[in-house]
């Protein structure tokens, strides 16, 4: 069964309480644009209208989450929200390496 965003209400709780302030006219890095949109837009999909800036720390919490500097992925809507999932999952049960 796919698991939903609804599953880990406390994961994104806890998530969205620890995002900074919306940066007001934030510029993404080019290189860094596709997925922060996806993040963004996958998020107001679900109901959860975050800001560019929110996006782009969102992702980068799920990379230092990978012991990554900036993960692969989230080409598509899809694959970003399904990333946002997993990281709400480490947050709820176990692999929270971002102290969430």
């Amino acid at each position: 069964m796919m698991r939903s965003l609804s599953d880990y209400s406390d994961g994104l709780k806890r998530l969205l309480l620890s995002l900074e302030s919306p940066e007001k006219d934030y510029q993404v890095d080019d290189r860094k644009s596709l997925v922060v949109r996806n993040v963004h837009d996958a998020l107001l999909r679900e109901g959860y209208p975050v800001s560019m800036s929110q996006a782009e720390e969102i992702w980068s919490a799920y990379s230092f989450n990978k012991y990554a500097g900036w993960m692969m992925g989230g080409e598509t809507v899809e694959a970003a929200l399904s990333a946002v999932i997993e990281l709400c999952d480490d947050i709820e049960n176990g692999e929270n390496h971002i102290g969430l």
